[in-house]
């Protein structure tokens, strides 16, 4: 998907399926509510109770139950779930269920910002606030989450997690995996390796290695961070 215009919400000829009704899939629900697309199910797992905001909508418990209900190709996919430190979770049922034959969605809420010339890969999710500027790459099943900022040319690998008020200045390269903390900050031409934690609040003015755990200002490495 190429992100041209700062009004683009994705509209998906295929009605969709949310995976997860926590805060992070009420959020999604919200930012949906100006497409008026149709959520028909709410993926839950058996044990896991139906927020409010869920019961009016179709649940859904298991895989086998997905697949005889609603089978692939005829439905997108959302991913509901959200990541704190670790997006594992994230990147395991992402592979699973394109495993299955599933696709999923990327969801844009309406008052984001994307400058032209930026490619969004499958799966995406920039929420309220966010801002994309030119020449930046998004793969598949990342979130862009509220008010997170990428400059220019950015490269953002699969399965990463922006959150709220993260600031990317330009030229960097995000590897798959990484989660970037709330309000952390990283400054121009930074390599962050495949798996790494930029704790919230983080300036980082250095490269980080693959499955570092970065705090502070400036960032350094620390053990045990969770």
């Amino acid at each position: 998907m190429m992100c041209e215009d700062s009004t683009i919400i994705p509209n998906h000829a295929d009605p969709l399926i949310l995976l997860g009704a926590g805060g992070h899939a009420r959020v999604l629900m919200d930012a949906l509510y100006p497409s008026q697309q149709k959520i028909l199910g709410l993926y839950i797992p058996p044990d896991a109770s139906v927020p409010p905001w869920g019961e009016k909508i179709l649940r859904i418990s298991s895989d086998a139950a997905l697949l005889q209900q609603f089978p692939p190709r005829t439905v997108h996919l959302i991913m509901g779930i959200g990541s704190v430190a670790s997006n594992e979770k994230r990147k395991q049922l992402f592979i699973h269920y394109r495993n299955l034959g599933y696709r999923f969605a990327s969801v844009v809420h309406p008052r984001h910002y994307c400058a032209q010339a930026v490619t969004i890969g499958e799966g995406c999710q920039l929420m309220a606030g966010s801002m994309i500027q030119p020449g930046t790459t998004l793969h598949d099943n990342v979130i862009l989450n509220t008010g997170a900022i990428i400059d220019h040319d950015c490269q953002i690998e699969s399965h990463v997690h922006i959150a709220p008020g993260a600031v990317l200045s330009g030229g960097i390269h995000v590897g798959s995996g990484v989660h970037i903390g709330t309000g952390a900050v990283i400054i121009q031409g930074i390599h962050i390796g495949s798996g790494a934690l930029v704790a919230a609040g983080a300036t980082v003015v250095t490269d980080v290695p693959e499955n570092a755990r970065v705090v502070g200002i400036p960032a350094k490495p620390v053990h045990g961070l969770r």
